[in-house]
């Protein structure tokens, strides 16, 4: 069975950070440049959406506690209410600012682990240019505040079904690199080289990052029009590609009442640093007929660790 594209959300300038929420049947994502929170229901087929005054990189719920989200305010994580529903948000506090410099600086992405930590990456860039960047990465619980190395851009992160290895995409280097986690304190450690674009000749930008079941890791590369598999055992061992009728996919992450649907959100937003050959689109699509399922994803916990 080939797979099977279907648009489903258009108007979207840089759609980020897919979170598939298993209770609700919902996909949220934020739209980076139109500073939107937004969500989608299949069932429905309704797509709503809230304004903010300073983009997103993130928009996960917050566990136990309906309407409730975790998101970026440039470097601050805050918690915002929302119905899911209304144009406005009702409420936006602040947790913990991350940045120090007060600079030109934002984080960049934002996923959290079977245990709610929430693993985030601070973009520091020069005079507002992504193209002269350095970047951080953290994780936070309540309470408790990582920093794991410095110079790097983060973009994507995901696990493995046993939490036992962390992934995270290296934009700056575009390459893929894996850690041993340890779940239970939050720390990463032997670390080494997973997958290295240059080496299999692959143009674009490395950017978002889910798993399947089967701990393969799909990646979304800004530029390429692609989306492709690599396997979490085998070093630089690329499994799949998937053709996206759209110049630059950003992120993906797997969704459907048996989590067999890929979504895939896009961006019509100029990439500078890279010429485009093909549309830019800026939609939201749903594939199907991928012949795999992904894993649920994790909410945010605003309980603080023993």
């Amino acid at each position: 069975m080939e797979p099977v594209f279907e648009k489903i959300v258009e108007d979207v300038f840089f759609g980020k950070s897919l979170f598939w929420d298993i209770f609700t049947q919902s996909l949220y994502f934020v739209d980076y440049v139109s500073r939107t929170i937004n969500r989608y229901v299949p069932e429905t087929q309704l797509h709503f959406r809230a304004t903010l005054e300073t983009s997103s990189s993130f928009l996960i719920p917050v566990e136990d506690r309906g309407n409730k989200f975790v998101i970026s305010n440039r470097t601050q994580i805050a918690i915002v209410s929302w119905d899911g529903l209304k144009g406005t948000v009702d409420a936006i506090s602040k947790i913990v600012d991350l940045d120090e410099l007060k600079n030109c600086n934002m984080l960049r992405t934002g996923k959290c682990d079977e245990w709610g930590r929430l693993w985030t990456g601070l973009l520091i860039m020069e005079n507002y240019n992504p193209l002269r960047s350095i970047g951080r990465l953290y994780s936070y619980r309540v309470g408790t505040i990582k920093t794991y190395f410095d110079g790097e851009v983060v973009s994507g992160i995901a696990w493995n079904k046993s939490n036992s290895k962390m992934f995270y995409i290296n934009s700056s280097k575009k390459r893929v690199d894996a850690f041993d986690f340890d779940i239970i304190n939050g720390d990463i450690s032997n670390r080494q080289v997973l997958f290295t674009f240059e080496n299999h000749q692959l143009d674009g930008m490395p950017y978002g990052m889910t798993s399947d079941e089967d701990d393969n890791l799909w990646i979304a590369i800004i530029s390429a029009s692609k989306v492709i598999k690599i396997s979490t055992t085998k070093p630089e061992t690329l499994l799949y590609t998937l053709n996206i009728p759209t110049e630059q996919p950003v992120s993906l992450a797997w969704g459907g009442e048996n989590l067999d649907e890929l979504y895939i959100s896009t961006s019509s937003f100029p990439n500078q640093s890279i010429t485009m050959t093909r549309l830019l689109d800026g939609s939201l699509y749903r594939v199907t007929g991928l012949n795999t399922k992904g894993i649920p994803m994790h909410t945010f916990s605003l309980v603080c660790l023993p």
